[in-house]
């Protein structure tokens, strides 16, 4: 299914909504027609379904889901997309795929294929990320490897794996974006710490969010790590740890989620990093995961560092990741049906 129409879905899923909700996360106790705490915000009787619920799929906070909310209620879409914090294309091939609209891979049906992602993109742009990369990666020299990897602390092995270059004027390294199936889709820039404009970072022209994927061998195989930004992955890869990292804390979710379908990864620790963005980000990202069947943990360092990469300056191991107390983890609700009763009419 190449492309996706929105009319077409709400048809679709005309008296299946509450499966739908339930699989992205949402309690089934919470769907029964009446006023209950709100699952995003807490609160209490704040919560409900509209009338006509299996029908249009549309629920209704009074405290972060209203009429004047920066996503409105009104059918099942929304109601994802304010749940899930997706866009409204994510939002569609998260409906597919509950309506059992595309299998692939191992790992079942996540509907977020990695050929629609390719066709959004022509063969000449797939091509041209992918030269630009390699010639990057070509460029750059042992030395200024390691000079980059000991301003990142992280190994110079890991920015390798990256395939991490240099742009052709030599002040900016280069991360090439990748989606499941290792093409590369853009690249992001970075300038190098050395230089004038040491926080400044971009995408190449064309480019998509996709993921940074580390190259080589991964002994264990038993948890996937899913991390916030390009220096973070080479930090987790710099430990052994099977990873790979989002652009950011609210992009690759297409390409990440058709990842842990193809390589059946059930169990999946997300790193955030510890800012409320970033915690937000994350936990949307694992909610979404879950919603699938994969058990996600979603950790985050201790007080005083930022994100990973600060963390493992300061020593932190695998070990020290992998003992980290979860903030959340999140398992596909048990309970895929609901018996209604009474749905009262609300108004917004």
């Amino acid at each position: 299914m190449a492309f996706l129409d929105a009319e077409e879905l709400r048809v679709a899923a005309n008296g299946r909504w509450s499966e739908i909700l339930i699989r992205a996360g949402i309690p089934a106790n919470l769907l029964d027609g009446r006023g209950h705490p709100c699952p995003k915000c807490g609160g209490q009787d704040r919560f409900s379904v509209f009338h006509g619920f299996e029908s249009r799929g549309a629920v209704h906070c009074r405290h972060c889901f209203t009429a004047g909310s920066p996503i409105r209620p009104g059918d099942g879409i929304q109601t994802l997309r304010w749940w899930l914090g997706l866009s409204f294309r994510e939002t569609l091939a998260f409906v597919a795929d509950a309506l059992g609209g595309t299998t692939h891979g191992t790992g079942g049906t996540f509907g977020l294929s990695q050929r629609r992602s390719k066709q959004r993109q022509s063969d000449s742009e797939l091509e041209g990320h992918s030269d630009f990369a390699r010639q990057a990666f070509e460029r750059i020299d042992q030395e200024t490897r390691e000079r980059l990897a000991t301003s990142l602390a992280v190994p110079a092995g890991t920015l390798l794996s990256l395939r991490v270059g240099l742009t052709p004027d030599r002040n900016a390294s280069t991360w090439p974006m990748r989606d499941a199936e290792t093409t590369v889709i853009g690249v992001r820039l970075a300038s190098l710490p050395w230089s004038q404009d040491e926080c400044s970072k971009w995408s190449r022209r064309g480019s998509r969010s996709g993921l940074f994927l580390p190259r080589g061998d991964v002994i264990d195989r038993s948890r996937l790590w899913i991390t916030e930004g390009a220096s973070d992955t080479a930090a987790a890869d710099g430990l052994g740890l099977w990873v790979i990292g989002r652009a950011s804390c609210s992009a690759s979710t297409e390409a990440a989620s058709d990842y842990v379908g193809k390589y059946a990864a059930r169990a999946v620790t997300v790193i955030a990093d510890n800012d409320v963005p970033g915690i937000e980000g994350a936990t949307r990202f694992a909610r979404l995961l879950a919603s699938h069947g994969t058990v996600v943990s979603v950790i985050v360092p201790p007080a005083g560092y930022g994100d990973l990469r600060e963390w493992t300056r300061a020593g932190a191991g695998a070990n020290d990741l992998r003992s980290r107390p979860p903030l959340e983890t999140l398992r596909r609700p048990a309970q895929l049906t609901f018996a209604f009763t009474s749905q009262p009419t609300l108004t917004t």
